[in-house]
């Protein structure tokens, strides 16, 4: 949508008698007005357009632009969308970051008015990017028919206090944090050093769950974090992937995996 505008917006706004060029930046493609230093090159349209095939396609870029408006300029994307009959829509979306209620119902309205069909029920699920899909949405929106807005993981306010918290510790030399946005079970997991040892500790909105002694080796895929004392674990263990992904598993598999903080 975004590459969509800014064309639409080049190819009206530029004069008749210039030039517009199509060049590739980084692997991005975008029009300008100058010609491209890199990929690239002159852009013109095969013949003119009339004002009768222009009106639909002005028409959609100010709802476009009407929409990037209203989500604060939020971007996001249908991953799914099915439908049995009038009965039921079901949506699933993909946001690059988190929002707030308010937002999602902009979002969940522009997405119900956008298919012009009647649904008794429209239900849309929210991912947000890079986020463990297996794991459940983030949150959910539903229409049936009066809007109602969940979310299930950590909220803005929710994730924003949580990395204060654990930031505001001084006396340790840390690993790594980790988010898992898990319905019901949002936490941070920071896994630090301490006078020569290895703690792990999990955060959640309504306190912390204790801090665990634990013992890290090297496997092939990472390394492998297990409790120093085994009956705390429930078996279960931790593995930083070598994308630094950081997975719980137990004896049934893998149990979730939570990303990476900055």
């Amino acid at each position: 949508m975004r590459y969509l505008t800014i064309l639409i917006l080049a190819v009206i706004t530029t004069p008749v008698n210039a030039k517009l060029y199509k060049c590739v930046i980084n692997g991005k493609t975008s029009y300008q007005a100058i010609p491209c230093k890199g990929v690239g090159g002159e852009f013109s349209l095969k013949k003119d357009i009339s004002k009768a095939q222009q009106e639909p396609v002005v028409q959609k870029l100010k709802s476009d632009l009407e929409t990037m408006s209203d989500t604060d300029g939020v971007e996001y994307r249908i991953i799914k969308d099915t439908h049995k009959r009038d009965i039921k829509r079901v949506v699933d979306v993909e946001l690059n970051k988190k929002v707030s209620d308010d937002v999602l119902k902009k979002i969940a309205l522009n997405i119900k008015k956008k298919d012009s069909k009647f649904y008794q029920r429209t239900f849309i699920s929210y991912f947000i990017e890079g986020s463990d899909r297996n794991a459940g949405s983030w949150a959910w929106t539903n229409f049936n028919p009066n809007l109602k807005v969940k979310i299930l993981g950590l909220s803005i306010e929710e994730e924003q206090d949580l990395r204060k918290r654990v930031n505001s510790k001084n006396d340790r030399n840390i690993v790594g944090l980790w988010l898992d946005d898990s319905p019901s079970d949002g936490h941070i997991v920071t896994l630090f050093y301490n006078n020569g040892k290895l703690f792990l500790e999990r955060a959640y909105p309504f306190g912390n769950l204790g801090i665990s002694e634990m013992t890290m080796r090297s496997i092939n895929r990472g390394r492998r974090i297990d409790y120093k004392i085994p009956d705390e674990s429930g078996n279960s263990y931790y593995i930083i992937t070598s994308s630094n992904a950081l997975e719980l598993w137990d004896k049934d598999g893998l149990l979730y995996t939570a990303r990476r903080l900055p």
